[in-house]
Order: structure tokens, then sequence, then C-alpha cells
């Protein structure tokens, strides 16, 4: 490896489970995350997204119809659609 001039790095993927809210799956996807549906969202036990909490003494996200929630190795976080349509794509396995 030469140090001479830059060279290119491709980020490793990390794959993740995900599940964009639509109104037929919400009971599906409130157990898969160990939440409840309130309304037409779903209340979930915060793992890591501290922003997108009502307010600092909630300890739960709220995903909309839409929203997308994504569960990793590190636990469940809330992405509005848009951002997870821009972050990511779905894998196939190869054969």
């Amino acid at each position: 490896m030469s140090n001479t001039s830059p060279q290119e790095f491709v980020r490793m993927p990390i794959l993740v489970e995900a599940w964009r809210l639509i109104p037929e799956d919400l009971p599906a996807i409130a157990k898969w995350c160990n939440g409840k549906v309130k309304g037409n969202s779903v209340m979930f036990p915060r793992i890591r997204d501290k922003a997108r909490t009502l307010d600092s003494q909630d300890r739960n996200s709220y995903a909309v119809i839409g929203d997308v929630i994504v569960k990793s190795s590190k636990g469940y976080t809330l992405m509005k659609g848009d951002d997870f349509d821009r972050q990511y794509r779905a894998y196939t396995k190869r054969a």
C-alpha cells in the first residue's frame, strides 16, 4: 500500500432489518419491535434514537405512517422514509 497518493475505500455494508409503517401492518410491526399501536403510529421503547421523542421524560419513540423502524445489532432506531431510501437499498442474496 503506497502513501504517495490518496486511495479509495468502500464502507463495509451493514445488514439491518427494517419495516416501513403502513396501516395494515401496524399490529405486526408493533409485535416485531416490542411496541404498541397508538392510533396510526407505533410506540416502541427508545434504544438509540434520542432526537425523535416527544419530550425529554419520554422513553419511547413514535413512528408514524411512512416512517421506517430499523433493527440493527445496536437496537431499534427510527428514520423518516425519505432518509431511509437515501441511505439503504434492498439486500438480495447472491446464489
